[in-house]
């Protein structure tokens, strides 16, 4: 059985730092934050798809209708005029709304509370992390489908939610589901409304959401049969973050990828899949699987990067849905890298697209990576490019390994 073909395009070390290191410049500093379906998301499809051409790969496309939201302001205001900081939260409907000020801070509370026609303070447990959306197609929290479930019953006139992990930005409510208005506040701001409960505040929140589209991109590079390997990575950001750890890094993997294979003879072929949405809803995992989901059997592995490079973190890799014999395998191969770590598995990302349906899939990310994911300090010197470049080293490995199998 013949092994992949050296090239004169095999890049040196220095060379695979450089070349992600002008991916990440493009996306993450040209581009900037790629919420799904926005102007700048649909330039990152763009880059991402000019480079797979580029690289020789046969490109296929699945677009899906999308909301592009659009907030222009978010005003905050007690009864006497004083205005707080307040951001409304990504798909809130828009909303001039004056109500009396009701607070919970627990699920027994939430299940107890009269909540119609008052704008809910909602802290604690209540607060503590963001809700996956009612309709998030990648997995689902029971409990937070149940928070869901209440909110909708309960129908406030709007909620404020105050963001824990003071000073970074996240958005607590993040579902187009839940048309009720929502904002996250500073914990600076939830200390002065705890002191106006039953005031009637008033919460403005320009916004608009217009008709858009998401587009998975696929590239794939044929082998001599028709087993592959799917390499996967999304390229979308939350809306306050340049995303470089969250997911400039993993999207720069595979551009790097894509570009190392472009002269190599192949016995597996190689399927490059780029998901659009994986931080809001995942569609373009459904569609991958609607488009490609009887071809599975196919797949010997799936390999997701995402958060990986994190400077003050440690490499990590996880495997699920794998047979032992190719764990052990992978693990020899990581050996030589003593700056990577094997986690637990890790659901929250596209790779459980294909484990929950029992492909093998291993997952590499960072310990730590998620302290900045999500925020605006998700910027590109947050990426160590020696630590990105042994992903791609260990991926191109793994590759050459099932060559033959």
């Amino acid at each position: 059985m013949s092994k992949i073909v050296e090239s004169p395009y095999l890049l040196s070390k220095s060379e695979i730092e450089s070349e992600l290191k002008t991916h990440l410049r493009k996306l993450c500093v040209g581009i900037g934050p790629r919420m799904p379906g926005s102007h700048a998301h649909h330039r990152a499809a763009d880059y991402i798809r000019e480079i797979f051409q580029n690289a020789g790969l046969d490109l296929t496309e699945h677009k899906n209708p999308y909301i592009d939201w659009q907030h222009t302001a978010t005003t905050l205001t007690l009864p006497h005029g004083e205005k707080l900081v307040a951001f409304g939260n990504p798909y809130s409907p828009a909303c001039d709304i004056a109500a009396p000020l009701i607070a919970l801070c627990s699920l027994a509370e939430l299940e107890e509370a009269e909540l119609n026609g008052r704008i809910a303070l909602l802290y604690g447990e209540l607060s503590k992390e963001a809700i996956i959306p009612t309709g998030y197609k990648i997995y689902q929290i029971p409990g937070h489908q149940y928070f869901n479930q209440l909110l909708q019953e309960k129908a406030p006139a709007a909620l404020l939610t105050v963001n824990l992990r003071h000073p970074v930005a996240e958005d607590i409510i993040q579902d187009w589901d839940l048309q009720i208005p929502s904002a996250t506040i500073p914990a600076e701001t939830g200390y002065v409304l705890l002191r106006h409960l039953g005031a009637e505040i008033h919460l403005c929140i320009e916004a608009q959401s217009v008709t858009s589209h998401i587009t998975n991109l696929i590239g794939n590079r044929s082998g001599s049969n028709k087993k592959r390997i799917v390499l996967m990575a999304h390229y979308d950001t939350k809306i306050h973050t340049p995303g470089a750890v969250d997911n400039g890094s993993g999207t720069a993997v595979m551009l790097t990828l894509a570009n190392l294979f472009k002269h190599q003879s192949l016995n597996t072929g190689l399927e490059f899949v780029i998901f659009p949405d994986e931080e809001y809803y995942g569609l373009g995992d459904l569609s991958y699987i609607e488009h490609r989901g009887n071809t599975l059997g196919d797949i010997l592995v799936a390999i997701n990067v995402d958060g990986a490079g994190y400077v003050l973190g440690t490499n990590s890799i996880s495997a699920m849905s794998a047979k032992d014999e190719f764990v052990k395998k992978v693990e020899g191969l990581v050996q030589p890298f003593p700056g990577l770590v094997w986690v637990d598995p890790w659901p929250q990302s596209n790779h459980s697209t294909f484990a929950m349906r029992g492909v093998p899939s291993i997952a590499f990310s960072s310990t730590g990576a998620w302290e900045i994911a999500h925020t605006p300090y998700d910027t590109i010197d947050k990426i160590n490019l020696a630590k990105l470049r042994e992903v791609v080293e260990l991926v191109m490995q793994i590759i050459n390994h099932l060559q033959d199998k």
